[in-house]
């Protein structure tokens, strides 16, 4: 039976690590293998400092190659071609999916979350042996049912691990809202609405158990 996985795995996020050195947004939409050992990533840039961004991807060891569109005054698409990643490697060689891009995690505490679908022990079993074997440190934060129908999206659970981990809910308060806001490279306004969001259906969801209970 397929089995949603989360992993947590320290290391390097390079490209969160690039958006924050350039004050950008940069998200992974798209990838496929291009040859044996190479990957093609389809990414979206955002921010005032997009040719500085990609000046430094063209001019990074991980990158093979650069594929640009002509960008808007804040957003532009690119296409990067580079060795495959770790991420990717295993998630080919195990047979599992990525129901998210390890990429697209916020990078907290020297660690990203992954979430991908497993068809059985024996593939979890093979995800974790390759990870160690490439040696990443990583951990299995939970194993749930791949189809279960998921409280709050993909991004509000990354926006609210992300302002758990940093203390925001912490009393009192580590980071405030526009702390927080520039740690996660997004414009304060964004994240209180993505925040209330979150929390109203994270309400909604245990007021309608409490029903159920009654």
């Amino acid at each position: 039976m397929l089995k949603q996985v989360s992993i947590t795995i320290k290391g390097v996020n390079f490209f969160q690590d690039l958006a924050q050195r350039h004050g950008c947004k940069v998200s992974v939409i798209d990838c496929k293998h291009s040859k044996s050992r190479e990957m093609s990533l389809l990414v979206e840039i955002e921010g005032e400092s997009i040719h500085n961004l990609i000046s430094e991807l063209k001019s990074s060891k991980e990158i093979k190659r650069v594929y640009f569109a002509k960008s808007t005054a804040s957003k532009t698409l690119v296409m990067l071609i580079l060795e495959s990643p770790l991420f990717c490697d295993v998630a080919k060689n195990s047979n599992s999916f990525c129901v998210s891009c390890p990429y697209n995690s916020q990078y907290v505490d020297g660690a990203l979350d992954w979430n991908l679908l497993v068809k059985d022990s024996d593939d979890m079993a093979k995800v974790m042996d390759m990870l160690k074997f490439r040696g990443a440190n990583a951990d299995v934060r939970r194993i749930e049912n791949a189809f279960r129908e998921e409280v709050l999206t993909t991004r509000q659970n990354e926006i609210l691990l992300a302002a758990i981990k940093l203390g925001y809910f912490d009393f009192p308060r580590k980071k405030g809202l526009t702390e927080l806001a520039r740690e996660l490279s997004i414009k304060p306004s964004t994240l209180s609405e993505i925040m209330r969001r979150a929390e109203s259906k994270i309400a909604k969801a245990y007021a309608n158990g409490l029903a159920h209970l009654a």
